[in-house]
């Protein structure tokens, strides 16, 4: 390969390589949520919607149906709020059992600490079945 070939190739690698921690710093952060019921555990990772009535719930051990729902500002820039939904699935229906909301103070006030929730048990109506989350911030910053 001749010389002026491979500097020709580096500059738009090194122009990506440049690029990529700007854009890493900007990104909004991803909510990771670790539920468990009856010892099966499940990990939800919820991105930052501007939409929230497009994000779809997760059901576990079908008896309990869990909604993440982080909505970015209108700039995309930001965190507005978050809210955390569980349901009790039952051949009755769904029942909601708890529902959380956190506002833009409070999810950057959370930024950097080891929990946004701290963990949650939640019970069932009947049998007393329970359900727990803990939901936590990785990567880029509300």
């Amino acid at each position: 390969m001749r010389p002026l070939t491979f500097l020709w190739l580096l500059g738009p690698l090194s122009a990506l390589c440049l690029a990529a921690p700007a854009t890493a710093a900007n990104a909004l952060p991803t909510l990771r949520c670790q539920l468990e019921s009856d010892n099966t555990p499940l990990t939800l990772d919820a991105v930052p919607t501007p939409d929230p009535y497009t994000v779809k719930p997760v059901t576990l051990n079908d008896r309990f149906r869990f909604k993440a729902v982080v909505v970015a500002d209108a700039s995309g820039q930001a965190i507005d709020h978050v809210k955390l939904y569980t349901q009790e699935v039952d051949e009755a229906g769904r029942l909601v059992l708890h529902q959380v909301s956190y506002t833009r103070e409070m999810v950057a006030a959370s930024f950097g600490q080891p929990t946004l929730t701290g963990v949650q048990w939640v019970y069932a109506r009947r049998m007393e079945r329970q359900f727990q989350f803990e939901c936590h911030w990785i990567g880029g910053r509300p």
